[in-house]
């Protein structure tokens, strides 16, 4: 009696979480990490097509299966109005109501959420988190890791709420300690940004990780392909400072580094350019440049400026 011969092992499925990205379509201009994210859809996109899967975080915290080509779509879309397209209202409003769209067949489809996705894989399933959210809720990783074999690669872009949390609203650094503990427990691979990020996780948050658990990657970011620049740079000499306005960004450190300059040279200093939003415990920096303030000379900031994309 022959034997039939062994079946070929599964490949493994890749999950990508796009949380983040498609919460990022109501932003007129990219940010840092829905940046990252994106390049890590594009990359898997093109690489891993007919083995990629997506989730996103629906209204009620499930973490949710998103058709692939609704997902394929959006990706190509963001991409294209953030590499291209910025300033242009019609490509703004198509990426608002292509994530409206994902949310609401999120909500209406009673089925399709991780654990099942998992479940039905025969093999491994490998789930990135590129955000550094969803995790903060340890259920929502626990449950699906419980249904089969998944594997989790979670990306850590900073532990800043631990290291400065004078510098976040309050409970932020009660949230990112919840966060990073469950991604030591959790993770089967973290990604750092740089070796200042591994150096302070690894210390504060996962002294008993394997070393070999903590992986440092460059960032996944693309360059834009075009740029729109309404606003002109002045022909005098001046220093560009990008970043959301914030404490942690260190404004108030430049600002007043201005002022001594300004004190000194008067008209000669050279012009200061903020560019970026406006983040949080940013009233003294908002008030050193404001209009009756004697910096309000030499400096000049901008909420929300197409330029911003030239310089990122």
């Amino acid at each position: 009696m022959r034997s039939d011969p062994p079946r070929p092992p599964v490949p493994p499925q890749l999950i990508l979480d796009l949380s983040r990205l498609v919460f990022a379509a109501w932003s007129r201009t990219p940010t840092g990490i829905p940046r990252v994210e994106l390049a890590y859809a594009e990359h898997l996109i093109a690489t891993a097509a007919d083995r990629l899967h997506f989730t996103v975080l629906d209204a009620f915290r499930r973490l949710r299966s998103v058709d692939g080509r609704l997902a394929i779509r959006f990706v190509r879309e963001i991409a294209g109005y953030w590499e291209g397209d910025v300033g242009s209202t019609r490509a703004y409003l198509r990426i608002v109501l292509l994530a409206l769209w994902i949310h609401t067949v999120l909500i209406l489809r009673p089925w399709g959420d991780l654990r099942r996705l998992v479940a039905a894989h025969g093999g491994r399933s490998i789930y990135v988190i590129p955000s550094q959210l969803q995790i903060e809720h340890s259920s929502l990783i626990a449950g699906p890791k419980a249904a089969g074999d998944l594997k989790l690669v979670y990306f850590v872009h900073d532990i800043l709420p631990s290291l400065m949390p004078a510098n976040f609203p309050d409970g932020a650094e009660d949230r990112n300690r919840g966060r990073m503990e469950n991604a030591a427990r959790l993770a089967d691979a973290i990604i750092v940004n740089s070796w200042a990020t591994a150096v302070s996780f690894k210390e504060r948050l996962g002294r008993d990780m394997a070393p070999e658990k903590l992986v440092v990657a460059p960032l996944g970011i693309t360059r834009c392909r075009k740029v729109d620049v309404s606003h002109q740079p002045p022909t005098e000499p001046y220093l560009v400072m990008l970043g959301t306005i914030e404490p942690r960004k260190n404004h108030l450190l430049v600002l007043n580094l201005w002022r001594e300059l300004y004190a000194e040279h008067g008209q000669e200093t050279p012009r200061l350019l903020l560019v970026g939003s406006r983040g949080w415990k940013n009233r003294h920096i908002i008030e050193m440049m404001g209009e009756t303030h004697p910096l309000a000379a030499r400096s000049r900031s901008w909420d929300d400026c197409p330029m911003r994309r030239s310089l990122a």
